[in-house]
């Protein structure tokens, strides 16, 4: 009896070892990124392009007083979290306001925007120096923050869209590319010259883009008439993302003399035309269809900062795999609005699902807790 309790109980150790084995395999199979990569995260070192005259002042008036109010038991990563979803409502008050971003938004749904956006970029300059100061940095956090920062990317076009009252078609677009083109290039000129462009020649950055864009939303409440303002901004907008996203070409061409470095740029670059031609034949009445392209921007730029992290190649067969559906719809433009929604929805799934992987498995090799020190 003793020796046939024993033999069942090795079978059924030896059952949980093939279940093991197999869970180890199906964890490799569909891990984010490779044991290569993971192996190169503990050699990562993060490094910020410098700061501006206007970095300094808010720095030592208001963001370093509000950091001395939080706990050293408050993660960084949370900070970052908490940051990234007051700005992230306005995804929702819009959408209760003024969907089809034409109408004259609400006083609510502008001081939110601007109230939103300075607590985001407050909560986005401390939560590194909060790392520092409670030793807890991480690459797991530079992936939290710009990739949080990517995806608000393209909702502050939406934003200034619903501001400027311009409506749902190519101009959105237009915001929207350019805005999320140029963030995913500054990450890869980071990729290839070990740098984080956070300003550029010292004078203009994150925080004066975001000041003004705060100031803005308050602006256009006490003016009837925004057409000039409308052009004004619009045009402003485009010139200094595209002198911006030049300058860091270049500066990555001079820094690695090997032009074939710009080929990892093309997929993005086909993705956005390609949403271009899906748009300019297919009506939409909200902007919510915009957020696919959004989240593949996001998704796309959010690959580069892992492969930034885990010195890893891109795999552009991968990037171009995941913009194949927006191939497809372009072809047969003009898309439903329906499936223009359902697309968005498996977008967005795709993309969270990514994160959480990459994020658990980042968390799980450096043995840290996400949201806790």
């Amino acid at each position: 009896m003793y020796l046939k309790c024993t033999s069942q109980i090795r079978k059924i150790f030896d059952m949980g070892a093939v279940v093991l084995a197999e869970s180890k395999s199906l964890f490799d199979m569909v891990s984010v990124i490779p044991k290569s990569g993971l192996a190169n995260l503990a050699k990562h070192e993060y490094k910020s392009g410098g700061y501006t005259p206007l970095d300094m002042v808010c720095y030592k008036y208001w963001w370093d007083p509000v950091l001395n109010l939080i706990p050293l038991k408050m993660a960084p990563n949370l900070i970052t979290v908490i940051g990234f979803l007051f700005a992230l409502s306005n995804l929702l008050t819009i959408y209760i306001t003024n969907p089809e971003l034409r109408g004259s938004p609400s006083s609510f749904t502008q001081i939110w925007a601007g109230f939103s956006f300075l607590f985001y970029m407050m909560m986005d300059a401390i939560d590194g120096r909060q790392a520092r100061r409670t030793k807890s940095g991480s690459p797991l956090g530079q992936l939290l923050d710009h990739g949080c920062d990517s995806i608000l990317s393209g909702v502050i076009s939406i934003v200034l869209a619903s501001t400027l009252r311009i409506g749902v078609g190519m101009d959105l677009f237009i915001l929207m590319a350019v805005s999320q083109i140029v963030f995913f290039i500054g990450q890869w000129e980071e990729k290839h010259t070990g740098v984080c462009r956070t300003c550029v020649l010292g004078l203009f950055g994150t925080t004066e883009y975001l000041l003004s864009f705060s100031a803005l939303q308050i602006g256009v409440l006490f003016l009837e008439d925004i057409s000039l303002l409308r052009s004004l901004v619009f045009y402003s907008t485009l010139a200094i993302g595209l002198a911006s996203g030049l300058y860091c070409i270049i500066n990555v061409l001079v820094h690695t003399r090997k032009i074939s470095s710009i080929a990892t740029i093309f997929p993005i670059l086909l993705l956005n035309v390609l949403f271009g031609c899906i748009i300019s034949s297919s009506p939409v009445s909200s902007f919510i269809p915009f957020l696919s392209l959004s989240l593949l921007n996001s998704f796309l730029i959010i690959q580069t900062i892992l492969s930034t992290v885990t010195r890893t190649p891109v795999s552009m067969c991968n990037q171009l795999l995941i913009i194949s559906p927006a191939i497809g719809m372009a072809i047969a433009a003009p898309v439903p609005e329906n499936l223009l929604l359902a697309y968005t929805i498996l977008v967005g799934i795709c993309v969270c699902q990514y994160v959480v992987r990459a994020v658990l498995q980042i968390s799980n090799f450096l043995n840290i807790k996400v949201f806790r020190i």
